[in-house]
């Protein structure tokens, strides 16, 4: 489909169609994905340092009750096991959190894979990305990194980031629009077979 003589709404639509048809937009929302699993993280470190906090309580509770310490020691002990268990639960919210992250961060790089194959396909927007989103280097490097095929360093983060931006763009009616050389350019990186 040619972008010659059609005016900045067909080409954005096209675009933007182009791109609601390659990208799992829903799948790619890494924020949206990974907010409720960092809460129920803290809700599992709360609960591990409130454990831990109940075991050390329920100790220095008993050796006071059997007369193995005294009031004062009881009372100092009560405050002293906030600290590990403040730990505890911190490492365990990390630990959790990171865990839980990480599947979502696998299913965005299974997703990655699955849409750039071994040709790339991110790469091939590079004429509207920059034309839309400007000097931005994040864009700048995802595009590269997609342009190379090889997605070590890259962030799912950034990659999901530079797709939504892309897709923002293109759905709004603001902001810049898309030059008759870009989207030329456009259509023909997607002809290409691969990068160059």
């Amino acid at each position: 489909m040619t972008m010659k003589g059609k005016s900045q709404r067909q080409i954005r639509k096209h675009i933007l169609r182009q791109v609601e048809d390659t990208f799992d937009l829903q799948r790619l929302d890494y924020k949206k994905r990974v907010t409720p699993l960092k809460h129920a993280a803290k809700l599992v470190g709360v609960v591990v340092a409130g454990i831990v906090y109940g075991l050390g309580f329920g100790l220095a509770y008993y050796a006071w009750k059997a007369g193995k310490t005294d009031y004062e020691t009881f009372t100092k002990f009560s405050w002293i096991f906030m600290v590990p268990a403040s730990v505890v639960g911190a490492f365990t919210y990390m630990l959790n959190g990171n865990r839980r992250e990480f599947r979502v961060a696998k299913d965005i790089f299974d997703h990655i894979d699955h849409v750039e194959g071994h040709a790339g396909i991110l790469w091939r927007y590079e004429p509207i990305l920059l034309e839309l989103c400007g000097d931005d280097e994040v864009v700048k490097h995802v595009i590269a990194v997609s342009r190379e095929g090889s997605f070590k360093g890259l962030e799912p983060e950034d990659y999901a980031k530079v797709v939504h931006k892309l897709h923002a763009a293109l759905s709004s009616g603001e902001g810049r629009s898309i030059s008759d050389e870009a989207a030329e350019a456009f259509e023909r990186n997607l002809a290409k077979a691969g990068p160059e």
